[in-house]
């Protein structure tokens, strides 16, 4: 990627940023890791200087900074004085997952997650309510389950969900993540 041609082709036409929102530096941030995720940014890719990218994102140079600093102390790229920005060699070891994120790129990491439900039952009480001081709905579906992605299970989860909602997609909702049923 002597040039940065690829960098660019792995962000075709303006990016959408939420405003307001996550601030902008995190919505890059974000922007960036996916692609180095899902390889569109390989290992050793070197990216361009900030004041490139500054302007092909049409933000501040302190928001390119910023993000870059964010994946730094994330593991996802290394920084040099006079050698540039390159994305790690390795990837960070996964064990926590950041919800610093767009409603569109939480639907798109989710996707193709199965789960494994524990137990299901209809309930009229959600114990999660009380500190919030929320109205509760007549009727909720409670999920005790398991979501697994790649044949790795990421998370363990209790869930309270409106009986109405549930009804209207009751089999994708036992068998998925409720995000892209919900989206």
């Amino acid at each position: 990627m002597g040039d940065n041609t690829d960098f660019y082709l792995n962000f075709p036409g303006p990016v959408q940023f939420i405003r307001p929102g996550q601030p902008l530096y995190i919505q890059l941030a974000d922007i960036f890791r996916q692609q180095i995720e899902l390889g569109k940014l390989p290992a050793g890719a070197r990216l361009p200087n900030l004041l490139q990218m500054a302007a092909h994102f049409d933000v501040a140079r302190v928001t390119v900074r910023q993000a870059v600093q964010m994946l730094v102390a994330e593991g996802y790229l290394t920084s040099r004085q006079g050698r540039g920005v390159h994305v790690a060699s390795s990837l960070p070891r996964k064990i926590f997952q950041s919800m610093h994120t767009s409603w569109q790129n939480l639907v798109k990491r989710i996707e193709g997650a199965s789960v494994e439900l524990l137990e299901a039952y209809d309930t009229t009480s959600c114990p999660l309510l009380a500190p919030w001081q929320l109205e509760p709905v007549p009727v909720y579906r409670y999920m005790r389950r398991v979501h697994i992605k790649d044949n790795i299970r990421f998370a363990y989860i209790d869930l309270y969900l409106d009986k109405d909602i549930f009804d209207r997609a009751p089999d994708r909702f036992n068998a998925t993540t409720v995000i892209p049923v919900m989206d």
